[in-house]
């Protein structure tokens, strides 16, 4: 039994010397899995940190958004003004031609009438050269009339009709 013990002793203590590099190897793999712990600990840390930054982007995206909606309502507010204007322009055109065509009907009509002014000027100085004319005329009759009628004899009464 001595060496069969013996070779029993030697092997259960080759399994031994086996566990103990077993349990080494093991020990390192705790040791790699407690770093990777550590690892993955940080990594959920910085996924928290993430998803709270992530949160504040998203939540800053969502005013922003807002603030685009506004604007781009306010802007449509604008586009119907502008297109409201740019069709009072649009009639404010047409009378503006109405006008201006009344306008160049007018102006036609007041060269007529200037023409017809200096036509009357003209007559008129005319007349005024024909009335002193006629009043040197007139005078120079005038003078002859009480120069007749200082020599005619004086005017007889008519008698009443009974």
């Amino acid at each position: 039994m001595g060496k069969f013990v013996e070779t029993l002793v030697v092997r259960f203590d080759a399994i031994d010397q086996r566990f103990d590099r077993i349990e080494l190897r093991l020990d390192e793999h705790d040791k790699r899995f407690d770093r990777i712990e550590t690892r993955l600990d940080a990594i959920e840390t910085r996924l928290g940190e993430h998803d709270k930054r992530f949160d504040q982007i998203d939540a800053h995206f969502n005013s922003i958004e807002a603030q685009l909606d506004k604007h781009s309502k306010r802007f449509d507010a604008i586009d119907r003004r502008f297109d409201a204007i740019k069709a009072d322009l649009v009639d404010h055109d047409k009378r503006f031609d109405k006008l201006e065509a009344r306008l160049i009907r007018h102006d036609k009509r007041f060269e007529k009438l200037y023409e017809r002014f200096d036509n009357l000027d003209v007559s008129i100085a005319g007349i005024r050269t024909q009335v002193a004319y006629n009043s040197a005329q007139l005078h120079e009759f005038g003078i002859q009339v009480h120069v007749v009628r200082d020599e005619a004899p004086p005017k007889r009464k008519r008698k009443a009709a009974i």
